[in-house]
């Protein structure tokens, strides 16, 4: 208060001294007119009449062109290169033409990038500009303004929409204007935080003509009707692969298909795995088809080319358990008819073996269908396996301990989808149906021919013969490799003595008169399957291991009493039909004849980086896009429609607001007075006189300023 007593002391000195100056001036030089208060009301008032402006709907188009051009093209990017009609996935042509299209399109995706980041400085300047317009129409001639008190047009003339500032007074100073302005920023700024989060950048491969390329792959039904002169190389190349193959063996060509159902992520592993004890684990559920065999690589994918690309599959399980003597079939006898029939015998000084093999059926015909459809087959192989034990009690006599086996496998054959970027690069199942587009054969008139069934038959030569079909089942494959002539057990008890290492003696280094047989530690001999069902140590057999014929009917006794662990000789079969399959559907007769394959084509593409928005990110981020330009083009027809007295509400409106209201404000006392005052006073501006022919501004004026035209009217 005493500051203030002293502030009006010295304005009542500077008064008194302005009087006795002007008591000095002779009174003939002073003019009464030009005082200053009587100069203020002898001019002339200054008219003019609302004039329309442009300028909003300039600042709009140019903000939107921008924002529209950015978010387009990003969103064109995203899905096909700009300047093709084709998407990234079905992008196809020549070298040429690929490297124009994807220059035109990284030029136009940096464009929109840079554009991208202009828009995102420019949102919250350009909306804030476009609201200052629109408020000074409201103010003018809106049908609300008369609510509006001067501390809410205050706050609206300070732009900070979303000042927080402002927001702790928005009862007091909260309005219709501002919560519109308020949420057009909002819109604003999150259209483009969301955009710039909702765009990713992503490296992806195309087609292209001059990078795509084929393989050739066996057809099933010219396989299945393949005449082959050579005879059935299938089953000696895997007869000679039994022997060597073990658990260890890396196999490219063992495809698996992911759990159904695996929550717990525990065949993560096995969809990596590629060696052979994968079959024999699997072998444990005969259920578990999820391995199989393709003629491809397990890792190949057809990459980027345009069309979905097929190869065959198969997939075998065994199941074998021991059975009764009721369950032993009655035709499994030497002369059966159609079926494979194998009986071995051997005995040596204190033991001895027999063993019948027998598949029932009809071998001369293949049980496969000359169809890309999806077929399934059952095969079956009953073993009797007996072991002879010399009886030490009675001279010359032997025990025999017999038990009965069946082996059942169960196969599917068709065709699947190869992984590649149409399906996430993950193999399909097996279809039921199938047909190969068109376009995918190399002729025609061969392709006519696949349709046919071919019953030729060839003779398979053995100790026991019978006609084959060359396209037999895994099983029987498998079968005729294990016991039919030619294998491991017929060989060595048919010539026992070719497999006798006969190592001649050497006399010691000691007493030259003492001679002994030199042995190596060398394996000289497999048998077949041990690798999966036996102990290393059974696996090879060394020179000391074989010197006489009793040595080699002990070789194959072992071999068989493997059969009689059944979970082992289970996982043994399961992984034998595997093989069985490779050999077959991978035959070089087959494969290397352009007339009997199909092709199989594969496009690693080009990379090409793409922006990677999301069909649902489209939709969100062009909804809020379009909010925000739709609203700011509302704002800115409505400015120019209504003619506002000034371009905007900034420091000009709000000097001649406080001239207005200096009077009224400066009476009150206090920073809560004066708020209080000011809360009182209008915020918005009318016509004083609506009725007369020259209107007058005023704040405060109920009627609004009329957009007649040629109206004219009194400044503020």
């Amino acid at each position: 208060m005493a500051q203030e007593s002293h502030e009006m002391r010295g304005i009542q000195q500077e008064t008194g001294q302005q009087t006795s100056q002007q008591d000095k001036v002779p009174e003939s030089s002073v003019d009464p007119m030009l005082t200053r208060t009587s100069s203020m009301t002898a001019h002339e008032p200054i008219t003019r009449p609302l004039r329309t402006s442009l300028w909003p709907l300039v600042v709009f188009a140019v903000y939107g062109t921008l924002a529209l051009f950015s978010w387009i093209v990003l969103c064109m990017a995203s899905k096909r290169p700009i300047g093709s009609k084709q998407d990234y996935m079905s992008f196809d042509g020549y070298e040429e033409e690929v490297t124009r299209i994807l220059a035109k399109n990284e030029s136009f995706l940096r464009a929109a990038q840079i554009v991208q980041s202009i828009v995102g400085l420019l949102t919250i300047p350009v909306t804030s500009a476009i609201c200052s317009m629109a408020v000074v129409a409201f103010i003018q001639v809106g049908s609300l303004r008369t609510r509006l008190n001067l501390r809410q047009t205050m706050a609206l003339s300070d732009q900070g929409w979303i000042s927080p500032r402002i927001w702790t007074m928005i009862a007091r100073v909260g309005s219709l204007p501002l919560y519109l302005a308020f949420g057009l920023t909002l819109i604003g700024g999150a259209a483009q935080i969301l955009q710039q989060s909702l765009v990713q950048r992503q490296t992806i491969q195309i087609p292209t003509r001059a990078t795509d390329a084929f393989i050739t792959l066996p057809d099933v039904p010219n396989l299945i009707k393949k005449e082959d002169s050579s005879g059935n190389t299938a089953v000696i190349l895997l007869r000679s692969m039994l022997e060597s193959a073990s658990e260890d063996d890396f196999e490219p060509y063992l495809w698996t298909e992911p759990a159904a159902s695996d929550p717990w992520n525990m065949n993560k592993y096995d969809e990596l795995d590629r060696h052979l004890d994968l079959l024999s684990r699997a072998s444990n559920d005969p259920q578990d088809k999820r391995t199989f065999f393709a003629p491809l690589v397990s890792d190949f994918s057809s990459g980027v080319y345009i069309d979905s690309q097929y190869a065959p599959r198969i997939n075998t399980t065994v199941e074998y358990t021991k059975i009764s003597a009721a369950d032993f079939p009655s035709a499994c006898m030497r002369d059966i008819d159609g079926g494979f029939f194998a009986e071995y015998n051997a005995q040596n000084r204190y033991m001895g073996i027999n063993l019948v093999a027998c598949m029932p059926g009809n071998i001369s015909e293949s049980p496969w269908e000359a169809t890309y459809n999806r077929q399934d087959i059952t095969e079956e192989l009953y073993l009797n396996v007996s072991k002879l034990y010399l009886n030490v009690s009675t001279t010359g006599v032997y025990s025999a301990y017999t038990d009965l086996y069946k082996a059942t496998a169960r196969s599917s054959l068709g065709y699947f989808e190869l992984p590649s970027a149409h399906n996430g690069y993950k193999a399909s199942t097996l279809l039921d149906k199938f047909t190969f587009p068109e376009g995918n054969q190399w002729n025609k008139r061969h392709q006519a021919r696949a349709v046919e069934r071919r019953d030729t038959n060839t003779t398979y030569p053995g100790n026991v013969t019978q006609p084959m079909n060359l396209s037999i089942g895994p099983l029987t494959s498998l079968t005729l490799a294990l016991f039919s002539d030619g294998s491991f057990i017929q060989s060595r008890l048919s010539h026992p003595t070719a497999y006798i290492f006969d190592q001649p003696k050497v006399p010691s280094t000691k007493d030259e008169s003492n001679r002994r047989y030199q042995f190596g530690r060398n394996c000289m001999t497999f048998m077949p399957l041990v690798g999966f069902m036996g102990p290393l140590n059974q696996r090879c057999w060394t020179d000391q291991d074989l010197l006489d014929e009793g040595d080699i009917v002990e070789q194959v006794s072992v071999w068989l009493s493997l059969f009689d662990a059944e979970m082992g000789a289970q996982a043994a079969l399961t992984v034998g039909t595997f093989l069985a399959n490779k050999m077959w559907m991978r035959s070089t007769v087959v494969s290397r004849h352009y007339n009997d394959a199909r092709m199989v084509h594969f496009d690693e593409g080009i990379a090409v980086l793409k922006p990677n928005i999301s069909t649902a990110g489209v939709i969100v981020g062009s909804v809020l896009l379009g909010a925000h330009l739709l609203g700011l083009l509302v704002l800115a027809v409505y400015t120019v429609i209504k003619k506002p007295f000034a371009r905007w509400l900034g420091a000009e409106v709000m000097v001649k607001m406080g001239t207005a209201y200096a009077e009224i404000l400066g009476a009150a006392e206090g920073r809560g007075q004066w708020r209080q005052t000011a809360g009182a006073c209008p915020g918005f501006v009318g016509d004083e006189r609506a009725g007369d022919n020259v209107g007058r501004m005023r704040f405060g004026a109920v009627a609004g300023l009329s957009r007649v035209r040629d109206r004219q009217f009194e400044e503020l």
